[in-house]
């Protein structure tokens, strides 16, 4: 092969591997979905018999697109062995998170243990399958959010944890589907527009972007969501963008399989799904009308669109939003409609009470990185962009800051990346290419979702402005190389794409590592908890060990997981006198 045939091949595994690991994850959910409707609970074999399932499709897609039989079998082997890979690591970490260890592992647990939500309340079957000492369930609220949630990273991760007995493991999703899209990223644009480090660099800084890199040892959902909003929306591109030569068929998959996702991890992935996909479809049918072939694509496009989210809602989503629909008229209860429950006014700092979406959304991205609530007696404070202080970086620990959650520099990084992007519009403009339209409908689709989301102020609800200064640095790594590359090389503007360049990587790097540096800090902790729960496991003097009743109940799966056994007793842990703790201090061991 030449060097030309040797990238060509090279892209293309890499957009394979990115399809495969993003269809092994839905394959899981549709069949644990399936399994449910006739009954049947998540066991150890669900894992094994999706694996075969899923290494079928990806054959008979492959064989569809006339793929040679080593490029199937090597795409494979690099797939499960990511996915083998991203799982161990997931299992070496613990979610120390509030959320995670209360209604995120509470639904995992529950799925695990035979709770079918086609079916059942997780509260019946936790009570039926003796999951947890009476003395737990009186004051639990759970049930209310997880029976109604979307379940689809719940179901992926129970799936792992009947197969590797460690209710962690499941957390690999989050790594599996970044992973996925900086393959199919890299493919597409160093197919399209930029050179290879380049594509590698910018698809790592979305991929890893700063919700992602928060949560990524939890089970919190929101960096989940945006790294599928990222998928759906490289897909949108790649349908659109003729000129990218990948097979239709797989560029539709993707796009089935990220809406689908998207729509079932949080209720907010039906407004992004729909807010994207409605904005390219207009496109579509608008050049279809020029091309005279109008009525046979709106017919094709609206039905694969129809097919998505009934799939999506209807089958995937069912133990949600039609059981919702069914049981409070409302299939996105108790967020929206009659009988809402409010997770947002306590959440807020006060000063947003009167303020309209855009306003809120102009304080967190241009004031101090604080966490603000409702109750904490403070406003956002507004700051000069790029400016820096120590408290402000501490208080980037946490999965979900409020205000300036997207990072210390993000202020500074919007409104440069703002006027990139206008200089680079008119550039396109100017070429009257594809890459003006693509732009125009990326911008246009963030602009509306962030208006229809009237909480985008909370970084951890609005993952599509991180695309913002993505945009802005494919554009400037796209001037770079056409001004290296002229034939009449100015040096001066050499000197200027190098500068700008370097500045926007710079800071778009560090504004992430320090959120980064906080996850190393955890790590810390995750070797605290494993050495405490192998010396309580170990020690042969306590076969059973007492312990007050904990605040976040997850835990006590990582208790059985270890095959640790225990009695939870009567007494709220705050008023209890423990021996010692163990779990972040979480867990209160009793003793004489």
């Amino acid at each position: 092969m030449d060097e030309k045939s040797n990238m060509n091949f090279f892209n293309k595994m890499l957009f394979n591997v990115g399809i495969y690991l993003i269809l092994y994850i839905l394959v899981i959910i549709v069949y644990v979905t399936i399994m449910q409707f006739f009954k049947q609970s998540i066991t150890s074999s669900t894992l094994i018999v999706s694996t075969v399932l899923s290494v079928f499709m990806y054959g008979i897609i492959s064989y569809r697109n006339h793929e040679k039989i080593k490029n199937v079998a090597i795409t494979i082997i690099i797939s499960l062995t990511i996915i083998y890979a991203g799982i161990l690591f997931a299992s070496k970490t613990y979610d120390l998170t509030c959320d995670g260890n209360t209604y995120h592992k509470y639904a995992i647990g529950n799925l695990k243990n035979g709770w079918n939500p086609v079916y059942e309340s997780s509260f019946d079957s936790s009570i039926s399958n003796s999951l947890y000492p009476d003395s737990l369930y009186p004051n639990s609220k759970m049930p209310l959010w997880v029976d109604h949630y979307p379940k689809a990273t719940w179901t992926f991760a129970a799936a792992i944890y009947a197969f590797t007995s460690d209710i962690e493991s499941g957390k690999a999703i989050t790594i599996l589907l970044a992973i996925a899209f900086i393959m199919l990223s890299t493919s597409y644009l160093t197919t399209r527009y930029i050179k290879l480090w380049q594509s590698l660099l910018v698809s790592i800084l979305i991929g890893f972007s700063p919700i992602v890199c928060s949560q990524i040892f939890s089970y919190y959902v929101d960096g989940t969501l945006g790294i599928t909003i990222y998928i759906m929306t490289l897909f949108l591109i790649m349908i659109t963008d003729k000129k990218y030569n990948v097979n239709n068929i797989e560029k539709w998959i993707g796009l089935l399989i990220s809406i689908i996702l998207c729509i079932n991890i949080k209720f907010t992935g039906l407004v992004f799904s729909g807010v994207f996909s409605i904005i390219f479809y207009i496109y579509w049918l608008y050049i279809a009308k020029k091309e005279d072939k109008l009525l046979k694509d709106f017919i094709n496009k609206t039905m694969f669109f129809v097919i998505t989210v009934v799939l999506a809602l209807a089958f995937v989503g069912y133990s949600s939003y039609i059981k919702n629909f069914i049981d409070h008229k409302n299939p996105l209860y108790p967020l929206f409609g009659e009988g809402k429950v409010d997770i947002i006014t306590t959440m807020q700092p006060a000063s947003f009470e009167n303020k309209i979406g855009i306003e809120k959304l102009a304080y967190s991205l241009f004031s101090k990185t604080d966490n603000v609530t409702y109750t904490s007696g403070k406003s956002p404070e507004f700051k000069i962009p790029f400016t820096v202080t120590d408290e402000e970086i501490k208080n980037l620990s946490l999965p979900d800051t409020r205000i300036g959650g997207y990072g210390v520099l993000f202020g500074g990084i919007f409104l440069t990346s703002i006027i990139i992007i206008i200089f680079g519009m008119t550039k396109l403009y100017k070429n009257k290419g594809i890459e003006f339209v693509i732009c125009s409908l990326v911008i246009i689709s963030i602009i509306v979702s962030t208006l229809v989301m009237t909480e985008s102020w909370w970084f951890r609800y609005s993952p599509q402005l991180y695309i913002i200064p993505i945009l802005a640095l494919i554009i400037l790594f796209a001037y770079f190389n056409s001004v290296v590359g002229a034939k009449k090389r100015s040096y001066i503007k050499i000197i200027f794409a190098i500068g700008i360049c370097t500045f926007m990587c710079f800071t778009m790097f560090i504004n992430t590592k320090h959120i980064i540096n906080w996850r190393f800090e955890e790590i810390k902790y995750f070797e605290k908890i494993s050495t405490e729960m192998y010396k309580v496991k170990n020690n042969i003097k306590m076969k059973v060990i007492d312990i007050a009743k904990p605040n976040y109940i997850g835990i006590l799966f990582n208790l059985k997981d270890q095959e640790i056994n225990f009695n939870v007793i009567n007494i709220e842990y705050k008023d209890a006198e423990g021996i010692y703790t163990i779990y972040n201090d979480w867990i209160k061991v009793l003793g004489e």
